[in-house]
């Protein structure tokens, strides 16, 4: 496995959480919010997008429009102390969405023309973003186990 077969894994776990958006409760939104800013983003800005020859400016843009969306919800409900507003959160998740794809059909399929030593190199930043993150938040959010995780080279 590599590092694009790991990001499209995650962004298929994405798509169910955000199918079941309805039932979802704020911290689960939270820790999920996190883990794509933190980790996923992270990963694809600072490991995957280097190594790739193609503009990818606008897709780390909808990164900084994610976490506009995030804070603009985190403030809302420390202002207004009240329940997850749904409407906000499925902005969010359309948004996500809508970004995932966009990734998978230009930028992705580029990943079979960067070297072998730039593909293992990004491989292993990748690695250490997730360790950075919490290996056990990383596998419990992504329903990964530790030896598909291993098969990242």
């Amino acid at each position: 496995m590599d590092l694009v077969e790991l990001l499209m894994s995650e962004h298929a776990s994405l798509r169910i959480y955000f199918r079941h958006l309805r039932d979802m409760k704020f911290d689960s939104f939270f820790e999920l919010d996190d883990f794509v800013i933190n980790c996923h983003a992270r990963m694809e800005d600072e490991a995957l997008f280097p190594a790739l020859d193609v503009p990818t400016k606008h897709l780390q843009t909808e990164h900084e429009v994610l976490k506009m969306l995030s804070n603009g919800i985190r403030v809302s409900m420390a202002e207004e102390k009240s329940e997850l507003d749904k409407n906000k959160v499925a902005l969010y998740a359309d948004t996500l969405e809508s970004h995932n794809t966009s990734e998978e059909k230009t930028v992705f399929k580029e990943w079979r023309q960067v070297s072998k030593d730039k593909r293992e190199e990004a491989s292993a930043q990748a690695l250490e973003i997730i360790r950075s993150f919490g290996l056990e938040r990383y596998l419990r959010v992504t329903g990964f186990s530790s030896e598909f995780l291993s098969l990242l080279k």
